[in-house]
Formats: structure tokens, sequence, C-alpha cells
């Protein structure tokens, strides 16, 4: 057997190496490359998560305790109210904020009149509902000019995947409390609604994209903005539902939006700058890129995805980056 040289040695571990590494190279490239399969029944995209069932004071969306009175704008009722260019409207989102809150104070002071409280915004919440193709839809009155720009204006009324889904956990936690079936009712009906697409209704908070991603939009228009934190937050609101029942559908819902974020994430990320707000228009905001930090550290643990995690942490490095510059 002919004996192979220093030098041939050299040279075969040199291309065995290189083998080894450009191997290692296409895994880490069509892992990059991976795209998620199009569910036929739901016809978006959608990946496998192993959701976390977080205990109840740790969900995204737990919100903190206020006082029986809060120093805010009321009517007569005492439901919360919004100041909008000196006059006050129902918000919503405002109005099922408050509905949580005062079931964290419930819990914190054991005194009725908080439960009593909660379920006055409920019914209000009930009360302004609008039913479009069987879900339950909360309108803004007022018309709102995105960015201050005077070019994108929603005008009321209006809906938003966000509100939708702030919602949608408070009708769930609503009934967790009371065990009253109209909160569950209105929780199924608020969920329909963040199934209705775009492509199907007139009326819809969410949507599929042309590369078939889902999409829970804040601010539903014909061309939309697709903002970020609007859409994180809407998850958040699912999530909850999904804890109440765990059913399969919900958890699908779920899963094709984590896709969605996962997939576009590197749009919003701008390297060593602060984070674009939304796809549409690029604007960036220090309030909303802590938002942003905040939301992925969360997604991390309601996903079981560390992904989520480390882009968290690279947006912590960016913000720093802008701090220093």
């Amino acid at each position: 057997m002919k004996r192979i040289g220093k030098k041939g040695l050299f040279g075969i571990i040199t291309i065995a190496l290189i083998l080894i590494v450009g191997s290692l190279l296409l895994f880490n490239q069509s892992s990059q490359d991976h795209e998620a399969e199009i569910n036929e029944n739901l016809g978006f995209r959608m990946d496998t998560y192993e959701l976390v069932e977080l205990p109840q004071d740790e969900v995204p969306y737990i919100g903190s305790a206020v006082s029986l009175e809060p120093d805010v704008p009321t009517d007569n009722n005492g439901i919360v109210m919004t100041n909008h260019q000196g006059e006050l409207y129902y918000n919503p989102l405002k109005i099922g904020r408050y509905a949580k809150s005062f079931l964290i104070s419930y819990d914190k002071e054991n005194d009725e009149a908080f439960l009593e409280k909660a379920e006055l915004h409920g019914e209000k919440l009930l009360d302004m509902a609008e039913e479009h193709n069987g879900g339950l839809y909360f309108p803004y009155s007022i018309d709102f000019d995105l960015h201050g720009f005077g070019e994108d204006i929603m005008e009321g009324p209006w809906f938003s995947a966000m509100t939708q889904g702030e919602i949608l956990s408070a009708f769930t936690r609503l009934y967790q409390y009371t065990e009253d079936e109209k909160y569950l009712n209105a929780a199924h009906k608020t969920f329909q609604s963040m199934k209705n697409l775009k492509s199907d209704n007139d009326v819809w908070v969410s949507l599929i994209d042309e590369d078939g991603y889902l999409w829970l939009e804040e601010y539903p228009q014909d061309t939309p903005t697709y903002a970020l934190n609007g859409f994180l937050f809407a998850i958040f609101g699912v999530y909850d539902y999904y804890l109440l029942e765990q059913d399969e559908e919900v958890k699908n819902y779920i899963e094709g939006s984590l896709t969605t974020v996962k997939h576009y994430l590197p749009e919003f990320r701008v390297e060593g700058e602060i984070s674009y707000y939304c796809r549409d228009h690029h604007v960036q905001s220090d309030r909303y890129h802590m938002i942003h930090i905040s939301q992925l550290e969360k997604l991390s643990k309601i996903s079981g995805d560390s992904f989520f995690k480390e882009e968290a942490s690279k947006f912590k490095e960016d913000f720093e980056l802008t701090e220093e510059s």
C-alpha cells in the first residue's frame, strides 16, 4: 500500500474540513430559507409551536390594579372615557383594559365593588358591539390620523385587531370570574371577528397576505400598514382565550400569527437603530421600540421559542447603540 505523505495527508484533512463546513453552511442556509407550509383548511402558513400554559399572574395581558374611582374622565355611570381633540368618547380599548384592571383590584382587595365595576365596563362593551358575519366588533367613533401625516385617516366607525384582542381577553376573564355565559358567548364571537378575513368580508381586522401569512391588523385599510405592536398585542388576547378552553383551532391562529412574526421581524428591525413601527411607513419611535422588546420577550414565554428572546436581545443592543451615538 502506498504511504500518504504529510502534504497529502494535510490536503485530505483540508478537503474534509471544507466539505464539513460547507455542509454546515448549507444546513444553516436551508434553515434560514425554511418557509412554513400553508394549512389547506385555514389558508395561511403555520409552523407548530409548543405553547406554554403560563399562570394567570404571568400572562402578557395581566394589566395592573386601579382604584375604584380612577383619576380619568368618566361618564355619569362611572365608565371611563377618552379625550380626543377636546371631546370625550368611549374608547373600546381603554374600556377593555379597565374591565381587567378592576378584576385585578378585586383580587387584591376582595371588594365586590371592583367586580361590579368590571362588569359595568363589560356591559358597556356589549352595548357598543356591532355584529358582522357572526363576529362582534367594537368601533372607534372618532376619525384618527395615523402618525399625524394627514394621509392615512381612519374614519369612524373603524375597528382594530389590537382592540379586538384586548376585549377578547377582557371577556375571557370576566367569564372566569363570573361564570356568566354571556361573556363566554361574547368571547366566542369576538374571536370569530378575528377569523373573518379581508378577502371575504367588508368588515375585517385580519388578512392573509399575498405570500400566505396571517396578519391581525391594527389599522385595517385597503392598503394595510402592518403595525407590529398592535399585531403582537392582538396575539396576547387570542392567547388568553386559548388558555380558557385550549381549543385546537384557536391554537392554530396563534401558531399562524407567530409564524408571520418570525418571518417578517427582520423587516421591522433596523440594525443599530430604532425599529420600525409598521412596515408601510417606517416611522421610528423610542417608545414603541421598547414596547417591541417587551412584547418579543413575552412571545418567547408563551411560544416556548427562544428565537423571540434572542431577537429581543438584538433590539436591546440596537437601542444601546442609539444611546451611545
